[in-house]
């Protein structure tokens, strides 16, 4: 997306592309405000960002997150001058990228966890330890209120399910201890298959 900035913020052309729509149809942007368009906030970085271009020179480079229509937009624009008194503005989708960057962020994560309980494991071979440590880790990288480490028991004819460790916000119940089958069947048939149940709705649990 191209934009035609005057140096108070008001919109003098609008140029689309199939990737990136402008808020409004170009035909309402134009003499226009940004403050009128885009939320206040993104309007102000706007703002300082021509003045800074229009004064100082440079490419002003802002990053923001657009919420339309009930999605979020991830944008780059660029922003340099024009002449005295107006300039242009270049507008990328860097959606994709920000995936990305997510997606190796969450790999970091996952690795240095791994590290944390590889050291736990070899600093340590009590079994209660290296379990407890696991579910704590595990619970802080996912930012979740429990996470649990539970044996799926069977003995002959005798099943059960055990949570031997949990890390777990402290306002909520302690849930170690031995659950018999019959109280955690619809659990136990899957796990005992190695299936993964996901319920997204925690009050049917």
């Amino acid at each position: 997306l191209m934009l035609r900035l005057s140096k108070d913020g008001i919109y003098l052309d609008v140029i689309e592309t199939k990737e990136i729509r402008a808020l409004v149809s170009p035909s309402e942007a134009i003499g226009r405000n940004v403050r009128e368009i885009v939320p206040a906030p993104l309007a102000q970085q706007y703002q300082d960002a021509i003045d800074t271009a229009l004064q100082i020179g440079g490419t002003q480079i802002l990053e923001y997150q657009l919420p339309v229509n009930g999605k979020i937009y991830h944008h780059e624009t660029r922003i340099v001058a024009s002449g005295e008194d107006e300039v242009l503005a270049i507008v990328r989708d860097i959606g994709e990228r920000k995936r990305v960057e997510a997606q190796l962020q969450q790999q970091a994560q996952r690795h240095a966890l791994l590290n944390r309980l590889a050291n736990q494991i070899r600093n340590s071979l009590d079994l209660d330890t290296i379990l407890q440590t696991a579910v704590t880790e595990i619970r802080n990288l996912l930012q979740i209120d429990r996470c649990h480490f539970i044996w799926f028991r069977v003995h002959g004819e005798s099943r059960e399910a055990e949570v031997v460790s949990e890390a777990r916000n402290l306002a909520l119940p302690a849930l170690t201890g031995c659950y018999p089958l019959e109280q955690v069947r619809p659990f136990f048939e899957r796990f005992i298959k190695l299936e993964t149940i996901r319920s997204n709705d925690v009050t049917t649990i």
